[in-house]
């Protein structure tokens, strides 16, 4: 776990430490294209961890009792960097309008130098992050919190097998990877799609910040909720996911202008985020358990997979040429309401939680 941590946060800072020492100081297009690629295909090595690394740490640190909660922590921190991302980015890189010639070379080179600035911060966070990981991180805590961390995992190969030929799993990974990989790209696209709708990049960007920080709150109370009332995460996940349906509809209308209203426009986006978002966890937590025991590692590392994937697909879509923005909206409606039956038909299995709840009972009623 510890190299594992490590080459994720060195992987992180070299993807923003490339491109601004060398990206913009070069006139070769091929040498360009290179120096912005591999540092995304370095930011891409680190990913997993983002997703895998939450639910393995909740497995050998924390007990039954607090395995959601810790899981939630670990998967808001990564989301908290998101909603910092929508904060700074539009004030530190603001858009430029262009007037004439020479305020277009006066502009370039002003964001140029605002790009620069922006990636060094971002190396400067990650680099530090590695300092702190680098210097100390125990692998594993003195004795295992319960017995399944004590429980030897399967290996690599048969972990895999494990996890390849649960249908529940994959069926959960649905509903999981299709309205979540479609609202990340959904996202990062934001102030294009809600360009036409006259909101600016700030505003977007507001939008964001606030959208993801109150996800975040909500996944925590989630969280902890569910370690509370432990057997319900099936009930969480359709009631959160109804409430990102109705949430997104009401923010169709005020798109298409039906509705005018902006606090109505921030609400309705908020709670689309804590109706998708808050519930990831839960999927995380879930995924454990039906694949016990395959390793945390494997079992989430497949679901970020096809999180990423779906995400991908649908960002290409925007490639094509001629396509407008505006179809994004019922993708990402059309893909919630179809993720619904998906929750309703995978089987809740505890098998992770179960093994220590039989032999931690037994111990209970011998004291």
């Amino acid at each position: 776990m510890f190299g594992t941590l490590i080459l994720s946060c060195a992987f992180s800072a070299g993807s923003t430490l490339i491109p601004s020492g060398f990206d913009t100081r070069t006139n070769f297009v091929d040498l360009r294209f290179s120096l912005v690629f591999s540092p995304r295909v370095l930011s891409s090595l680190a990913g997993p961890v983002a997703g895998a690394g939450a639910p393995l740490l909740s497995s050998l640190w924390f007990p039954v009792e607090q395995r959601t909660s810790s899981t939630a922590i670990g998967y808001v921190a990564n989301n908290m960097g998101v909603s910092l991302a929508f904060l700074i980015g539009p004030r530190v890189v603001p858009n430029a309008t262009l007037n004439s010639t020479a305020d277009r070379n006066t502009k370039f080179h002003q964001v140029r130098a605002d790009l620069l600035r922006y990636m060094y911060g971002s190396f400067g966070a990650s680099a530090l992050v590695f300092l702190w990981i680098a210097l100390y991180f125990p692998s594993l805590p003195p004795s295992p919190p319960s017995v399944s961390a004590g429980v030897q995992r399967a290996s690599f190969r048969s972990g895999v097998w494990l996890v390849v030929r649960n249908r529940n799993f994959w069926i959960l990974s649905l509903a999981y990877s299709i309205p979540n990989g479609v609202l990340a790209g959904y996202t990062s696209v934001m102030d294009v799609i809600l360009a036409p709708a006259g909101i600016s990049q700030e505003t977007v960007g507001l939008i964001g910040c606030v959208a993801v920080s109150v996800s975040t709150v909500a996944a925590l109370a989630i969280g902890f909720m569910d370690d509370k009332f432990r057997g319900r995460i099936k009930l969480f996940i359709l009631s959160t996911y109804s409430l990102g349906a109705l949430a997104f509809i009401l923010f169709i209308c005020i798109y298409f202008k039906l509705i005018s209203s902006v606090p109505l426009l921030y609400i309705s986006l908020c709670l689309t985020a804590v109706g998708v978002v808050s519930v990831s966890p839960l999927f995380f937590t879930m995924a454990s358990e039906l694949t016990f025991p395959a390793g945390e590692a494997i079992t989430n590392s497949c679901l970020s997979f096809l999180f990423k994937l779906i995400s991908i697909v649908f960002l290409f879509v925007l490639s094509v040429p001629g396509v407008s923005t505006s179809w994004m909206n019922w993708c990402f409606i059309g893909c919630l309401v179809c993720s619904l039956p998906l929750v309703l038909l995978f089987k809740e299995e505890y098998r992770r939680s179960n093994l220590d709840i039989r032999v931690e009972t037994p111990e209970q009623e011998t004291e």
